[in-house]
């Protein structure tokens, strides 16, 4: 009933808004001293002893309904300057997926704070109340996603720039199926342990990301030729975030100086390893910056022709796999021909030779399907002597959906879920590893530990968004205004990474 009382009197300052009565005019002419009134009446309410009951409440009421055409009608008004702060406005922006969300941030932070707090509940406050924003924030992003994706666009013609980047759309959702797949081995049982689920969605996941990573870079650098703009977005994009996170980690395990240059150097996946338990997926970014460095030098020498020099060497490197036994590794040469892959497949859609008749079959309905089945294969452990082709698999299964303009799951592949998950993918592989050495991922028993995943998950995808867009996209901007102060932009690039 007073929720019903409280929507009738929103009604009504609504229409008071539009009203000419004498009320409505007297009201507009004392506006500036109804605002004071209102808000001390609202400050009275919020300290009023005990439940708000009769007269006070009513009043309480009346308050609030003529508060906002007061608002409506003072423009400049301390108090109305002060609600139109961004933080403010911001808030207000996302409020329906705090009130929404807020109870269960709150009991996901209620173990930590209640370990920290001596009792005063300040802790707990500020720890929910980051945890409802940063909820609601990836509640907001993710509609607003979905919401433009439903907007239909028909035209008449495409262009060819329109069609590629329709195309290159599913990479977008490769790359979040490889961070799932990745998530889901390292905090999820994927089924029993006699299936082996867990190894074979491993060496998926990354098999689709190294893929997608030299596929990327190879054509940035096809359609940017400048060596300079490279390195520099590189070193922006990948660099901050990762030694952000290693000094967490290294600082929480106690680790030794070698292991600290070794894993900042990015060399910490050559025998012997350096890697520690709080960070060993970094082995993953050592492969990946030494790639960069390698095709760098490469490019710099050979220019674009040198970088048909990668197919022969990933060739060289799963002959290598092959002859010292190794189906999976994670040192950089036993485990760089997934990258290198991806860089033959760029070289191919290059020189448009995916065209040609012996890769005519990728356009086939379901080639897609068949290639997915032959990477599950190839990425199984129990089958050792097929995953040394697992690389150039993946590669295939990524070239099929690119020269398919259409195939069934594509929808599923571009859709606004999976393109924010591939929008915060780096954040969410570097800071899941962290999180299960804190409270979240530690248990007296299996049940324990798994029944706060869900916390976990919900604390990790708040800190990948909060990460993605607060301080590493802040970082990737720096490092193009850099590029283009040095002179090394000349302007958009054709593949951005």
């Amino acid at each position: 009933m007073h929720l019903h009382a409280n929507l009738l009197l929103g009604c009504l300052g609504a229409f008071a808004i539009r009203s000419n009565d004498p009320a409505t005019n007297w009201l507009r002419a004392h506006s500036a001293s109804v605002l004071w009134i209102t808000a001390l009446t609202a400050l009275a309410a919020a300290n009023w002893p005990g439940d708000v009951r009769g007269l006070p409440r009513l009043v309480f009421q009346l308050s609030g309904a003529v508060f906002l055409p007061a608002l409506y009608y003072q423009q400049r008004h301390p108090l109305t300057r002060a609600l139109e702060l961004r933080p403010l406005v911001y808030v207000g922006m996302i409020s329906y997926g705090i009130y929404l969300l807020h109870i269960i941030a709150i009991e996901v932070a209620r173990p930590a704070a209640a370990k920290l707090d001596q009792g005063h509940g300040w802790l707990l406050f500020g720890l929910s109340a980051v945890l409802s924003i940063a909820l609601a924030t990836i509640s907001f992003q993710v509609l607003r996603s979905t919401a433009a994706k439903a907007e239909i666009q028909v035209p008449h013609v495409m262009s060819n720039h329109a069609m590629e980047s329709q195309r290159l759309d599913t990479l977008d959702g490769w790359r979040a199926l490889s961070i799932l797949l990745v998530l889901g081995c390292h905090l999820l049982p994927l089924g029993p342990r006699v299936l082996k689920l867990n190894d074979t969605a491993a060496s998926m996941g990354m098999a689709l990301f190294f893929t997608l990573s030299g596929f990327l870079i190879t054509r940035f650098l096809l359609s940017n030729p400048n060596l300079g703009d490279f390195l520099i977005r590189r070193l922006f994009r990948i660099v901050p975030l990762a030694w952000l996170g290693l000094v967490i980690a290294l600082s929480f395990w106690g680790a030794t100086s070698e292991q600290w240059w070794r894993n900042f150097t990015f060399t910490a996946n050559w025998p012997p390893l350096e890697l520690t338990q709080v960070a060993s997926h970094y082995w993953s970014l050592c492969v990946e910056v030494q790639f960069y460095l390698a095709v760098a030098l490469i490019f710099a020498v050979g220019g674009k022709r040198g970088l048909y020099l990668l197919p022969v060497l990933a060739v060289a490197v799963t002959a290598h796999r092959v002859m010292s036994g190794t189906p999976v590794d994670i040192v950089t040469w036993r485990r760089v021909d997934e990258i290198l892959a991806g860089a033959t497949l760029a070289l191919l859609l290059n020189a448009r030779a995916l065209d040609a008749s012996p890769l005519q079959w990728l356009k086939m309905q379901g080639a897609p399907w068949i290639l997915l089945a032959a990477l599950v294969a190839t990425s199984h452990p129990s089958l050792e002597a097929a995953n040394y082709v697992r690389p150039y698999v993946a590669a295939l299964l990524v070239g099929s959906t690119i020269v398919q303009g259409s195939f069934p799951g594509r929808r599923q592949l571009v859709s606004a879920p999976m393109v924010y998950i591939a929008t915060v993918s780096y954040a969410l592989y570097v800071i899941h590893q962290v999180l299960q050495y804190t409270w979240l991922g530690q248990g007296d028993d299996r049940l324990e530990v798994y029944a706060k995943r869900i916390p976990l998950f919900l604390v990790l995808f708040a800190l990948a968004h909060v990460s993605t867009f607060y301080f590493e996209k802040p970082c990737t901007e720096a490092g193009k205004r850099l590029s283009k102060r040095l002179g090394w932009v000349r302007g958009r690039t054709a593949a951005e990474h």
